[in-house]
């Protein structure tokens, strides 16, 4: 006969492996939502508001070496309500390397709006309401107008060369 004691604690262990089991499934599922809320480029209906951030390659671009196929960049909306496009280097959270690429900003505007960034229907996209502009930054080894789809953008995004601004910087404006 096998005493009640033995019997129970064979039940809890089971119960351990089960428990532990599903609490790592659990984990799994919230890493993976994460990696794709992440790295989902804009599409119709998007929106981005002051600090929301999207990474090219997710929490994968910290290891680079598991992960060669990615080059990581990142578009985070800033306080001005300035899409900013970065080159992000390795391990940027703990060092802080990243290149500004471009940033879209509202045409004849200063920013700071609440509305946020909003791809429409028909891909147009405006910050604020109002149409955007997109700033290639001195120095980012961009050569033409940047290419803004696959990423951050799902749809095409056709740009044409309007002018250059007082720091020198090329305006491009969406089609």
């Amino acid at each position: 006969m096998i005493p009640v004691d033995y019997e129970s604690k064979i039940g809890k262990h089971k119960v351990t492996h089960v428990t532990a089991f599903y609490a790592f499934l659990g984990f799994l599922i919230s890493v993976v939502c994460t990696e794709i809320h992440l790295t989902m480029p804009l599409r119709p209906g998007s929106i981005m508001h002051s600090g929301d951030f999207i990474r090219r390659c997710g929490c994968l671009g910290i290891f680079r070496g598991s992960f060669p196929g990615c080059s990581e960049m990142s578009a985070v909306m800033d306080e001005d309500s300035f899409l900013n496009v970065y080159e992000v280097g390795a391990l940027y959270p703990l060092f802080g390397q990243r290149k500004l690429l471009y940033r879209i900003v509202p045409e004849n505007s200063a920013g700071m709006t609440e509305d946020g960034l909003y791809v429409g229907g028909d891909g147009t996209i405006t910050i604020g309401g109002k149409e955007v502009v997109i700033e290639v930054a001195n120095g980012s080894g961009i050569q033409g107008a940047p290419k803004l789809s696959p990423w951050p953008f799902m749809n095409n995004v056709e740009l044409t060369k309007k002018r250059k601004n007082i720091l020198g910087r090329v305006i491009y404006k969406p089609i």
